[in-house]
């Protein structure tokens, strides 16, 4: 089965990303294999992996201009330390630190108001 119009061959990740971006690329069927003890595993092709890769690095430069600098989850944003780092800069001179439930509470947004402003 043919994935591309027009070739993907040759020019590797720099060539993989035009085609992607212009929207040619089509990613082709995965195969699922079932292994002993009611396992199993997903087959991809090569050319599947390098456009999920080639993808992932445009999301990651186009969401790094969107996404707060605090999101330190995210690579190259330090990770758990930076985040403590960050908590007790801010903290100063204050004692005092509150736990709140952050996933209780976007649940409970209601997310047709909030999109629809």
């Amino acid at each position: 089965m043919r994935r591309i119009s027009g070739s993907c061959g040759g020019g590797g990740r720099r060539n993989t990303s035009r085609v992607f971006v212009s929207g040619r690329f089509r990613f082709g069927v995965r195969t699922w294999l079932t292994l002993p003890g009611n396992r199993g595993a997903e087959i991809t092709d090569a050319r599947d992996a390098l456009a999920e890769r080639v993808l992932a690095g445009i999301l990651q430069l186009i969401l790094r201009l969107v996404l707060s600098p605090r999101c330190f989850h995210l690579k190259d944003r330090g990770g758990l330390k930076a985040a403590v780092r960050e908590v007790m800069r801010e903290a100063g001179e204050n004692r005092f630190v509150f736990r709140t439930d952050v996933r209780s509470y976007y649940e409970s947004v209601n997310h047709g108001v909030l999109w629809s402003r």
